[in-house]
């Protein structure tokens, strides 16, 4: 009957309302405890949105951002770092997990991402210390997935890594769509590892999209089932054709959008897009 306390016959009134009494604070007590953790967790979310820049930050990146975690506080985030004058560093992480654990450690790849973006390290260095690095400390019982794109506007060449992440979208203005993927294991997954990342020639007005699994993973009424990011690719590429000429400062949105009128999603989401 969903009782929680009982009384037997002929208790005196004084027992009664001691009783209830104890029931009123027990009550009062949960309802404090429930509001509490719910400040918390509305803290850790607002925390983390915090540590993600926004475009006006950062207005020579030419960059524009989507994001949404499921929880309170997601595993899924973004990184733009400027190097040097015109040259840019763009990141779109995942880390394995939707529990709350899983955004903290977001702020120690952010410090050490900081800490490897300069001059003095390549991409494929910059990585290989902050898998090894977070393999022994934060990531000890998960890993993170990743994809790294660094544009030099002046010399306009741009180089990129993705570490068993989706890969790249690069939209050329010559109308060209290329998927920009290395083959690498996800960070913090094993020590020691080299990374491999490749270089090529970029022109203004380029485009390059980064997203987590997130948006494209999705249950498909039709079938029933959960699409692959994999078998979805051929879905971004398309819906990034039909949208080439939207602004860059609403084209992430939009993506989101179409692949919300395909079917429900039940992860963060993550979409970067910048232009040359």
């Amino acid at each position: 009957l969903g009782a929680v306390d009982y009384i037997v016959k002929s208790a005196n009134p004084a027992e009664i309302k001691a009783r209830i009494r104890v029931h009123i604070r027990l009550s009062m007590a949960n309802r404090d405890l429930l509001q509490s953790k719910i400040e918390s967790l509305g803290q850790i979310k607002a925390a983390q949105q915090a540590l993600l820049l926004q475009p006006a930050e950062l207005p020579d990146a030419h960059f524009a951002v989507y994001y949404q975690s499921l929880h309170e506080a997601g595993g899924d985030f973004y990184e733009v770092e400027q190097l040097a004058e015109d040259i840019y560093l763009y990141m779109i992480i995942d880390v394995a997990g939707h529990d709350v654990k899983t955004s903290f450690i977001t702020p120690a790849v952010k410090v050490l991402i900081k800490q490897f973006s300069n001059p003095t390290y390549t991409m494929e260095e910059a990585f290989g210390y902050l898998g090894d690095i977070l393999s022994q400390t934060v990531c000890q019982d998960t890993y993170l997935t990743a994809a790294a794109l660094k544009i030099n506007r002046r010399s306009c060449k741009a180089t990129y890594l993705t570490a068993g992440h989706p890969p790249i979208l690069y939209l050329s203005t010559k109308g060209n769509l290329q998927r920009l993927q290395t083959k690498n294991p996800p960070v913090a997954m094993l020590e020691g590892v080299q990374y491999h990342a490749e270089t090529l020639d970029i022109a203004s007005g380029d485009r390059f999209i980064l997203c987590t699994d997130g948006l494209l993973e999705f249950h498909d009424p039709k079938t029933g089932k959960t699409k692959s990011w994999v078998d979805s690719l051929p879905i971004l590429e398309q819906f990034a054709e039909e949208l080439k000429d939207t602004e860059l400062s609403t084209l992430p949105k939009e993506l989101v959008n179409k692949f919300a009128n395909l079917g429900q999603s039940d992860d963060d989401k993550a979409v970067l897009v910048t232009e040359v």
